[in-house]
């Protein structure tokens, strides 16, 4: 299983694939720093605006929240604390959370 498919994060979404890349660049140090500067070299690398990093990420997730039949599951997959007001992780707390996470399990 990948984090993705945990998730239930639709192949259809851009961000899926965004979203493993943001990870991947944390767990093996690619990027320093924030999650801004992810984003950012993200964006720099694919000549996009940072907004068509982040938007996507951000959808994926959104939908991966909203479209679950099992909310119970996800909570217990993604242990860390959501916002109420947003309802689903945001970019930077998700990518955070797994790449912390997976460097754990290494």
């Amino acid at each position: 299983m990948t984090i993705s498919s945990d998730f239930g994060i639709n192949p259809k979404y851009k961000g899926r694939v965004l979203v493993a890349e943001a990870i991947y660049r944390l767990i093996n140090n690619k990027t320093t720093g924030d999650s801004d500067k992810v984003f950012s070299e993200l964006a720099a690398e694919k000549k996009v605006p940072y907004n068509n990093i982040v938007r996507p990420i951000q959808t994926a997730l959104s939908k991966a929240w909203d479209n679950t039949d099992d909310i119970e599951r996800l909570m217990k997959i993604y242990t860390a604390p959501i916002r109420k007001d947003v309802g689903s992780p945001t970019p930077t707390e998700f990518i955070h959370y797994y790449a912390d996470k997976i460097r754990r399990d290494m």
